[in-house]
């Protein structure tokens, strides 16, 4: 899977996308509404047993283009039954191929039966590609394009809530089996999305819960370190966690614009910006779940990922709806939407 094509021609449209957001839609010839483009900039999360009314309604109604499949799934057939059904759905009422994602990560396995080896088995580079390249291609049989992968948040606390995820290994050799893994599953065409920058470290309790994590830029230093060396590979994006740097903001890094800035100028990165999950407390604290989307929207990532409570997704979505006349809100979605289109254009097409 070849990646620096890409992100030379993203640089490009970068001048186009920042100068003046009309452009954009000329490179598309004025072919998506604003309602499309959102619907493309959004990740739906879909248990095994969700009503398939409900997923059909949210394609073809709300024209959310993607999808990550939560939950346990306990053969083959399940999977492969929803996941024929999105692509189905997505054919009939989107422009473009769907994202289809999942966290099999190797701890935390939503298909048993691929019996996925948990990162901190993994002892050397060779392993960790292998690895990566036999899980793809079982992910690829399946019929999904993305998988949420590797965990690289470097705890060195055996009690953090994400210490069972990680590699439990040095700073050096984390960076490698990063690599490694990301390596395998490109070859396999499956997208790499490596998670959580800037890490969920120091934090016993787990994180979907409402809890503020509030820490120093310089508690993530070993953290950023890697996560640097990581995006100077160019993967095709990068999975934020929800905490707050308070030296950069005081909401969460996944509702802060000077988090992007600063990103963007310490990493100089052009992939996808994604959200963790926005319906986790520690992303909502004091606000409405409706509200802090917006606010992430706003803010400059590429891609939410949704509650995984329907109800809580659904007034989201609608409440992003209701803002597609606001310029601040048109001007980022198209931002987001160019990098989509092409990056979508460029692998699933």
């Amino acid at each position: 899977m070849k990646t620096l094509d890409l992100f030379l021609i993203i640089s490009l449209l970068q001048s186009l996308i920042t100068s003046d957001f009309v452009k954009v839609e000329a490179i598309i010839n004025n072919s998506f509404s604003y309602k499309e483009k959102l619907g493309q900039i959004l990740m739906i999360n879909i248990w095994p047993h969700d009503e398939r009314e409900k997923i059909s309604k949210l394609i073809c109604s709300y024209k959310i283009g993607n999808f990550n499949l939560i939950g346990k799934y306990k053969n083959e057939k399940q999977i492969k039954d929803w996941i024929n059904f999105i692509k189905k759905e997505s054919k009939r009422c989107l422009k473009l191929q769907p994202f289809i994602a999942i966290d099999e990560e190797g701890y935390v396995s939503r298909l048993p039966f691929l019996k996925s080896i948990p990162q901190n088995q993994l002892k050397n580079e060779q392993e960790a590609h292998n690895e990566a390249y036999r899980r793809g291609k079982g992910l690829k049989n399946l019929g999904f394009n993305m998988v949420f992968a590797p965990v690289l948040d470097f705890s060195q606390n055996q009690n953090d809530y994400i210490w069972p995820r990680t590699f439990q290994k040095n700073k050096e050799m984390t960076i490698k089996l990063g690599k490694a893994m990301i390596d395998g599953f490109n070859k396999v065409n499956i997208i790499s999305i490596p998670k959580h920058l800037p890490g969920y470290i120091d934090i016993v309790s787990d994180p979907h819960n409402k809890i503020l994590i509030s820490k120093k830029l310089n508690n993530y230093k070993d953290n950023l370190e890697i996560f640097k060396e990581i995006l100077n590979n160019n993967p095709w994006g990068v999975m934020m966690a929800h905490v707050i740097i308070e030296d950069i903001d005081d909401k969460p890094i996944t509702r802060s614009k000077n988090f992007i800035e600063y990103l963007q100028k310490e990493l100089n990165y052009k992939g996808l910006f994604i959200t963790d999950s926005l319906g986790m407390g520690s992303f909502k604290l004091r606000d409405t779940f409706e509200k802090a989307a917006l606010e992430s929207l706003l803010t400059g990532y590429d891609l939410l990922i949704l509650s995984s409570n329907y109800e809580v997704s659904f007034r989201m979505i609608q409440f992003l709806n209701n803002n597609l006349n606001n310029l601040e809100v048109m001007k980022n979605i198209d931002k987001s939407f160019i990098k989509i289109y092409f990056i979508k254009n460029y692998l699933l097409q």
